[in-house]
């Protein structure tokens, strides 16, 4: 995994951690789940060090376990060993069942004197009203293009698969890494660049359906990327092409500026969210993608030469 230690120790959600005092329990939350863990992380250790941090769930696990929350429950109530406090960093806070979070509650409602609990979330939507009640709230902002690409650069990754990451993962540390360790998000991007560029007629969706069907798995990235090429078209079309993100592929932007209007390019992004939303509620992928694809061709062409 990419080091993003620097990163991390020079955001202002780290700052604010350090700078706020101690409390008995801190709610870390972001939009991705690896910066909110990472900073954690990096929050911990100017706690206690190293010595006295216990890391939930077990074993990395891909969920926070009842079980786990049992164990922090009674360990918490012994003393420290190394230093005067107890850090218990719980990843992916936000898969606790509504019983584990109960469990927890009793023990955030009187906590021992050398206990800190940090929660480390990316749904806070998932959390209790009273567990968030209870604690100090953080809220992780993502990291610009040029952090992440200069971050990436710094770890030896090559400057092309950087610049994708950098350009592509929205801000995610999370996306950034995958995106450096898996071509599977290039070949999506592609396949994007493809759909705006070849689609001319509704014989062509057929194609165009399979190929990002291809995605499923990470179909919701799939639609970022979408929204990340129209942003790029707007830029160029604002005469600003100095900000276009994604560098390496500025020809290929500037070509579909040609055929995507600036009006198009809101309408679409409109119904990329549309599509964001039917996924949300479990509405059927290929019907999602087929009348996604549909709406670009009847808005492109309504909007020709505007």
């Amino acid at each position: 995994m990419i080091d993003y230690t620097n990163l991390i120790t020079t955001s202002t959600a780290y700052a604010l951690l350090c700078e706020s005092g101690r409390t008995h329990a801190y709610l870390i939350t972001a939009a991705d789940p690896l910066t909110a863990s990472l900073t954690a992380a990096a929050f911990s250790d100017t706690l206690c060090g190293k010595a006295d941090i216990a890391r939930l769930p077990v074993a990395g696990g891909d969920r926070v376990r009842t079980e786990d929350i049992n164990w922090l429950t009674g360990d918490c109530w012994i003393k420290p060993f190394d230093s005067d406090v107890k850090v218990y960093l719980i990843d992916k806070a936000d898969t606790m069942t509504e019983q584990a979070q109960n469990k927890l509650l009793k023990t955030l409602e009187e906590p021992p004197p050398s206990a800190v609990v940090l929660l480390a979330v990316c749904r806070e939507a998932k959390m209790l009203r009273t567990i968030v009640s209870r604690c100090r709230r953080v809220r992780c902002a993502g990291f610009d293009a040029r952090q992440i690409y200069d971050c990436l650069i710094a770890n030896g990754i090559d400057a092309k698969r950087a610049d994708f990451a950098a350009a592509f993962s929205g801000g995610s540390l999370y996306l950034a890494d995958k995106m450096t360790e898996s071509d599977l998000y290039a070949a999506a991007a592609d396949t994007v660049f493809r759909v705006f560029s070849d689609m001319r007629t509704s014989r062509d969706i057929l194609k165009h359906a399979a190929a990002l069907t291809a995605y499923k798995d990470i179909f919701d990235v799939v639609l970022d990327f979408m929204s990340y090429i129209l942003r790029d078209i707007a830029i160029v079309h604002a005469g600003k092409r100095k900000l276009v993100f994604t560098k390496r592929r500025e020809a290929d932007i500037i070509e579909l500026a040609r055929e995507f209007p600036l009006k198009a390019c809101t309408l679409i992004s409109k119904k990329i969210l549309d599509a964001k939303k039917s996924l949300h509620y479990n509405c059927n992928l290929q019907n999602v993608i087929d009348g996604l694809l549909f709406a670009v061709l009847e808005i492109k062409a309504a909007n020709k030469d505007k």
